[in-house]
Parts: structure tokens; sequence; C-alpha cells
């Protein structure tokens, strides 16, 4: 009888390495950003891929909304290989000039950043 899942820890496999892989899992798998600021730091945070995805969100209708689910899931499933943040003030996702209800892909390359619409990612949700 298991009370638990097996899981495989990705990364180095030494006390400092394991250490951060746990603390890194048992906190949330999109981090709540609050300001520009916050979304600034954290969009530069993760030096080895360059890569950083935000959703913008509005709060009170985050827990009916089925791109937030999916956010979620997506976070959830994909948080060992890349940094997740969610906002929930609509002056920083104005700030980005985008809406709520809207993910974006900040890139250290290319172009820098890829903004996914709602009637996109609702198609490929349904």
């Amino acid at each position: 009888m298991a009370c638990c899942s097996v899981i495989t820890v990705q990364g180095p496999r030494e006390a400092r390495g394991i250490v951060n892989y746990m603390k890194k899992q048992a906190g949330p798998a999109a981090k709540q950003l609050d300001s520009v600021e916050a979304v600034e730091q954290f969009i530069t945070s993760d030096a080895e891929t360059g890569f950083a995805v935000v959703g913008f969100f509005d709060q009170a209708r985050s827990a009916t909304s089925q791109l937030y689910s999916a956010f979620a899931i997506a976070a959830n499933r994909l948080r060992d290989s890349y940094v997740f943040g969610k906002v929930f003030d609509p002056e920083v996702a104005k700030h980005y000039g985008v809406e709520q209800d809207s993910i974006v892909a900040f890139k250290q390359f290319d172009e820098g950043k890829v903004v996914y619409q709602v009637m996109l990612l609702r198609c490929c949700l349904a």
C-alpha cells in the first residue's frame, strides 16, 4: 500500500541540487506577480533558458476560466523546464500592451515576446 508516488529528481544529484529541486516543487507552479517590477525581475530570472511564461488574468473570473485552468495545468507539467508567472492586476497587463486573459512568452532572444491570443488558445483547447 503506497501513500505517495515516486518522483524522479531532475537536475544535479548532490544535496544542494536536490534541495533546490524540492524547494521549487514545494512552491506554486506559477508565481504570482503583483507589479511591473516583479514581472521585469521574473522574466529575466531564468538565465539558463532565457524564457518565461506569464499569464495575465482577471482574478474574478480565474476560478471558471478555461484558459486559466489550461495555464495552471501547463505550469504544473512544465515547471521543471520553464518558469511560469501569473498576474491579476489589469494595470500591469496594460503596461505590457496585453489584455487580461492573455498568455505571453517572454524570450531573451528573437523578437522578445510572443502574445498568445485568447481566441487562438480557445480553439486549441476545445
